[in-house]
Parts: C-alpha cells; structure tokens; sequence
C-alpha cells in the first residue's frame, strides 16, 4: 500500500440513520470514484433494502453481490400476517369471522395497496369505517385479491399458493415477483411433505423454517457500478473507499457459530473449526480489505437494546490502540439537525375564524376545550378536525362513560313496559325490580360494551369494567330510591336535547335525565364516571372565576355544564318559571355520599357566569389575540391530547 488509510468511526444511534448516512458518505466521494472504487460491505443483510433506498440518484449503476433473505422482506412480513389471518379465524353462531388487527395489517401492505380495484378500494373503506372488532366474512364483498385472501382456507398449502398466484401476477416490481417465486417453491415444498391432520399452527411454523435459509440473489454486472457486498465477498478485492454498516461488537465479526455436541476442546484436537479460527478468518478479510483503501468508514449502532450491545467492533479498538502508527484515526458522532421552527406557541387567528365562532354552536364542552387549550379548541371546533374512529380492543374511560349513560337511558326510559316515554312515572318496585335483577342489568351492559366495541363477546379485562359498570348503576338506582319522596318518580325526560342563546351566542346540551323531585322542583341529573366530585356544585359566586382559570378548570368543568344546563331549560318551553335543582351522580362519591341537590338561581350565580362569558366571547372573537398553547408537558393536559402530532409539542 504505502499510504496510510483514513479511518473514520461513526456511532449513529440507529439502524436507519447507517443506512441515511451511506448516502450522505457517497456525496462526499468525488464523482469518478463513485463505481468501481467504491464499496458498501453489509455484514447484517437485513440491511440491503434500507441501503439501496438511501443510494444517491445520481448512481445509476449498482452491483450487488449478496442476496436479500426472504424471512425478513416485506413480501414475508405480508405472508405471515395472511397466515395468521387463518390462524385466528373465529366461529360464532355458525358464522366465521376474522380478527380485526391481522385484517388491517393485510389491507395497509405497501405491496397490495396499489393492486385493489376500485370496488374493491370502496369495500376496504367500508371496513375501516365499520371498525368491528371481530370481521364477518361475507362483510368482504367485492370480487378480486380481497376474495381470493380473506376467504376461510380448507388447506393452508392451496390457500398460501393461491394467495401467492394471485398477487403475482398483478406485480410490475421485479423484486417483489422474485420473493414471490422463492416463496411459492417454500410453500410447494411444505405440500410435498404430506403432512395430513397437522395442526395449523404446526404447518405455519414449519414454513417459517422452510423461508429461514432462502435468500433471493441479485443479478447485476460485476465490473461496473458501486459495489454493494457481504464480508465475505470482499476476498482479494482492493477499493479505494470502503463503508461498513454494523461495525459493532457481535455483528463484526459476526458471532454466527452452529450449537454443536463437540466441546471446543475435541473441535481443537481434531482440527475442526472453532470460534477463534473464525474470528482469525473475519480478522484476514477486514485487514486484508483495509490495507489498500485510502478511506474507510465505519459506522456502529450506539443503541444498548436487545442483542445490540452498542458498543463498537474490536476491529476498532485495534486500529485505535494498536495500528495508529499505521492509519489516520477518526471519530465522528452523527447527529441530526433539529429545526426549532417559527414560534409555535401561539396560532395566529385570521377574520374567517372569528367569523366562524360567532356563527357557531357551543357546548359546555367546547368553552371547556378553549378555556383549557386555545389550540385544542382551534383545532377541533373551529377547523373541525376530530380523531379517526379505530378499533378498541378493550373499553376505555370514554367508552365506559358511554355504556353507563345508555344503560342508564334504556333503564329510566322504560317505566312499567311501556316504550320511550316522556312525563312516565316509576314505581318504587320498578326500580328496586332493576336493582335486584343483577342478571338482566349484567346483560343490558354486556349488550353495550358488545355494540360500542363492536364485537361478537366481551372478554378479558372488559369483564371487569362490566362488573364495575353493573356496581355503578345499582348505586345509582339504590341513591334514587333513598331520595324518592313517596312511591314513584316522575320523569321528564332522559338524554334531552336543550338548544337556546347565552351570551348573545347559540348554545346546546343534552341532559342524562329530567325528573320531578317531588316538591315543585324540576331536578337536572347528571353521571359522571371520570374525576368529577360534588365539590364542583358547592361553588359560590364569588369563585366564578376558578371556572375560567385554565389550570382549575377541569376541577370545576361541572359547575360550568351544570350552569349552561340550567340556563338553557329556564328557557325551554313547560319549564320556564320552574324551581330548578343540579344532582351530580358522580362514580368517585356516590357509593360514601348521598348525592345533593344544589338549587339554581340566576341572580347569586347565572348572572356572574354569563358576564364572564361575553368577556371570555369578546376575547375569543378579538382578532388581535391569537389562540396560544396551553402549559403542557409530560404527563399534563398534552400526553392524552388527539391533536400533540398537529400542535408540535413535546
């Protein structure tokens, strides 16, 4: 050689940033130097398909002497979930459904979503919009890939042959056919071995072993192009630049020595190979590489997890410690460029949007929303945007909500048999008959959870909210019977909907339940199954204020929903000039307190909440003010926001 090569080390904190840097390294080579005299070693080729994405345009010729394994391609990953798909197909009431995560898994693969037709493309949304939890089969109507893949399979080996046949031939990329074919010839060799009754599980199992040892080789010419390679390829090749990815202990040298019966000591003594006869091996290629390079780089995963111990190869540390008279040692830490972007505390608020809030309808919620978060309030009542439906694989806070309230509803609304009622009574016996029959009340709530996650059975952890649910609402009838003046109850009416203006502004609210206290009053009840206490109704007037402090509102958000409740129905028609009273039946008191009735007046407290919201509307509708960011933080207000992604906060 004569010259000494420049060593350059680079610890890049992840297997995708080797793959960014390669490009960034090939930019700086000069460009008559870009082909022949260049090569990129991969010791880990779960790389390959990384690398060539990351290779610079401008490179049109690329040989690579190394083949991509199929066990870890995307025409793999595809198949595993298409056997699974099979492998958790569900039967119920004589009909056969498909578990909802395997299904969209199948339908979001980069390999079919530009082979489905566009009936098919209307059926997939109808799926999607659907969001069941389990997926009837015939749901999947129209003909094509979608018939062929999400059919129950009487033999695994005819389904997987055929799955493969029919995406086949609709591929333009060579690539993906390659893997195709390879995969097809694993999947023939599973049939010819006559397996007969073997479990499906089985079968799945020993395919995946089949697809281990395959490897799909790339055609390319060997004299021309930057040269893309394995260690092992390397042998009596001399390049002026040389990268290696993965140049971490473990990886380089590659620790990949078969378990054997034969102790070291007897593989010493006879002449077998041994673990530091490979480590010699793997020491002659990567000096015998380096010797000849003017430049070398050598990239490392600094990342400690899993097998990865993010440490740097021993090569390195040789060529630091015991070779620097004999190269040009460098280290380097890759780092990103984080951009810190315009000042995005605050959303400049434009005419259109002041426009659009004197226009529109509020709700307890969304003056909450704005109170709380400016930007969440922008982003969701001014501009719209609400979350997309997913599939829930188990009931959350909001969700276990929703299954009270309509449990509840369906309860109170039924009085003695009759359908949807208003201004029905209910008996004592009514009640105390609900109460009692916990059976019925279990299945009324299972029949919730069943159409709100839009499942075929509730299990697992749900069976445990359930019981809680069926706890809540026995409470609720128990606090309802200890508050009966005499016999019966009247109700009004459940889950009504009350329009009117506040504040100069159009306002709505559904109230859970309207009934008659029994003494003139007209009693507004409200569940809460979240972190609402009583408290929130024991506010004074004095106090309005903590309503409209960012930081307490969400302590006092029921005096303000209480309050746009009361004001809406003093202007209802029939309960105008009626006494009106707040019941909170909250799921955090109702089981140590009875609940009490707070008594609505517009003079000591309606007064004081309606002039602080014209000042809160004035604000709102100034086109001088913008809407800011709320204080968030880990696990405040911006941890569980839908909108974090949109807002940019950490």
């Amino acid at each position: 050689g004569g010259s000494r090569p420049e060593v350059t080390s680079i610890s890049v904190s992840s297997a995708t940033g080797q793959a960014k840097l390669v490009q960034t390294i090939i930019g700086g080579i000069p460009e008559g130097e870009r082909g022949l005299d260049t090569a990129v070693i991969l010791p880990d080729e779960s790389m390959l398909m990384a690398v060539l994405n990351s290779i610079p345009q401008s490179i049109d010729k690329v040989n690579v002497t190394m083949g991509c394994p199929l066990a870890s391609s995307e025409w793999n990953i595809l198949m595993r979930d298409v056997v699974a798909l099979q492998m958790h197909l569900r039967e119920k009431d004589g009909k056969q459904f498909f578990f909802h995560r395997q299904v969209y898994d199948i339908l979001s693969s980069g390999i079919l979503k530009s082979l489905f037709s566009e009936e098919e493309a209307g059926n997939i949304r109808q799926i999607r919009a659907d969001a069941k939890f389990y997926i009837p089969v015939e749901d999947f109507t129209a003909p094509g890939l979608l018939g062929v893949i999400f059919r129950p399979a009487a033999s695994l080996e005819e389904y997987l042959l055929e799955v493969t046949q029919s995406i086949a031939v609709k591929l333009e990329d060579d690539l993906q056919r390659e893997f195709a074919m390879e995969y097809y010839k694993c999947v023939n060799r599973l049939r010819e071995l006559s397996l007969g009754e073997t479990k499906l599980q089985t079968r799945a199992k020993l395919l995946e072993r089949l697809i281990q040892g395959v490897s799909v080789p790339f055609e390319g010419m060997p004299l021309e192009g930057l040269q893309i390679m394995g260690m092992l390829e390397t042998r009596a090749l001399d390049f002026k630049n040389v990268i290696i990815l993965n140049a971490g202990e473990g990886s380089f040298p590659r620790r990949s020595f078969s378990p054997s019966f034969i102790p070291p000591e007897l593989r010493g003594a006879f002449g077998l190979p041994t673990q530091e006869r490979q480590d010699i091996v793997w020491a002659y290629y990567f000096y015998r590489l380096i010797c000849r390079a003017q430049k070398v780089w050598m990239l490392y995963d600094s990342r400690t997890e899993g097998l990865s111990s993010g440490e740097e190869s021993r090569f390195i540390k040789q060529l630091r410690y015991l070779y620097a008279d004999k190269c040009v040692f460098l280290r380097q830490v890759a780092a990103a460029e984080v951009s810190s972007g315009e000042d995005d505390s605050v959303i400049v608020k434009t005419a259109q949007d002041v426009e659009k809030m004197k226009s529109m309808c509020y709700s307890a919620s969304s003056i909450q929303r704005y109170i709380s978060c400016p930007a969440k309030f922008y982003y969701a009542d001014i501009k719209g945007l609400r979350p997309e439906s997913e599939v829930k694989e188990s009931m959350d806070a909001g969700l276990m909500g929703t299954v009270c309230h309509e449990a509840l509803e369906y309860i109170y609304s039924k009085g003695e048999g009759h359908g949807h009622f208003k201004g029905a009574t209910l008996t004592r016996a009514y009640l105390e008959g609900w109460k009692a029959d916990v059976t019925a009340l279990r299945e009324k709530v299972y029949e919730r959870i069943r159409a709100n996650l839009h499942s075929i059975e509730v299990s697992g952890r749900d069976l445990v909210t359930a019981e809680i649910v069926v706890k809540f609402i026995q409470q609720v009838i128990q606090r309802d019977l200890e508050l009966m003046p005499g016999d019966s109850i009247r109700i009004h009416d459940v889950e009504k909907e009350v329009p009117g203006t506040i504040a100069g502004h159009a306002f709505r609210g559904i109230i859970d339940r309207l009934d008659d206290g029994g003494n003139g009053l007209v009693r507004i009840v409200d569940y809460k199954t979240g972190s609402d206490r009583q408290e929130a109704l024991d506010l004074e007037a004095k106090d309005i204020e903590k309503i409209f402090r960012g930081d307490k509102t969400k302590q006092y958000k029921a005096a303000l929903q209480f309050f746009i409740y009361d004001r809406l129905l003093s202007g209802t028609e029939g309960f105008g000039g009626l006494a009106i009273s707040n019941t909170m039946y909250s799921m955090g008191d109702i089981f140590r307190n009875a609940p009490k009735a707070r008594l609505y007046s517009y003079e000591l407290f309606g007064k004081a909440v309606e002039e602080r919201l014209k000042e809160l509307f004035e604000e709102m509708e100034n086109v001088g003010t913008a809407f800011t960011k709320a204080e968030g933080g880990g696990n405040g207000p911006c941890e569980w926001c839908d909108y974090k992604m949109l807002c940019g906060r950490k």
